[in-house]
């Protein structure tokens, strides 16, 4: 039986979570929050499972917003470090429904309810080299300036190539739609498909 995951089904205490809702409270990025907990509480978690951990909180958050009132003793810290985080106000809950609806855009978190939810811009390719190599982890600057700036003309003209090739795509699919509708429009396929 394999070892299971380095940070995977981890048991975090009461004082980890306040101290990553203290985070949260003073810093608003989801960057430093995973160095944080990566430094101070557990060096090897991934960032997914950090915003799943998040999620986790959130949720035991709002169980607390449900029951109309104050947590139970000995979470009163949690409770109110995650009011600082998230606000009363943002969620309504309703009787009818189990669904708790996403933070509203006047998050005291706002970096955070980003990361949660679907961006259509995250599925863009990155501007440059560089932030290219930090989406990959790669923290580095080249002190050779020539090679930066051969790196950085490469990264565009890759990035040109994509975008013609993007461009041909659309065409080809443009053409092909353009014989199906012709094909529709022929007399012949009417008598072949009607007899």
């Amino acid at each position: 039986m394999a070892p299971p995951k380095p940070g995977s089904g981890r048991i975090w205490t009461h004082e980890e979570e306040v101290l990553i809702l203290q985070h949260m409270a003073r810093k608003p990025s989801s960057n430093s929050l995973h160095e944080f907990v990566k430094l101070t509480i557990c060096p090897n978690i991934s960032h997914t499972q950090l915003m799943a951990k998040i999620g986790r909180m959130k949720s035991k958050y709002n169980n607390y917003l449900k029951k109309n009132g104050r947590p139970r003793s000995g979470t009163e810290e949690f409770y109110l470090w995650a009011t600082d985080v998230w606000g009363v106000d943002n969620t309504t809950i309703s009787n009818d429904s189990e669904s708790v609806p996403p933070p509203s855009s006047s998050s005291s978190y706002p970096i955070l309810s980003n990361e949660l939810q679907f961006n259509q811009d995250s599925l863009k390719p990155p501007e440059s080299f560089f932030e290219w190599l930090k989406l990959c982890g790669f923290n580095i600057a080249l002190s050779d300036e020539i090679k930066s700036k051969e790196l950085e003309e490469s990264w565009k003209n890759l990035h040109e190539a994509e975008l013609k090739n993007y461009r041909v795509q659309i065409e080809l699919i443009q053409e092909n739609q353009m014989l199906i509708e012709e094909a529709q429009r022929a007399p012949w396929l009417h008598n072949v498909c009607s007899s």
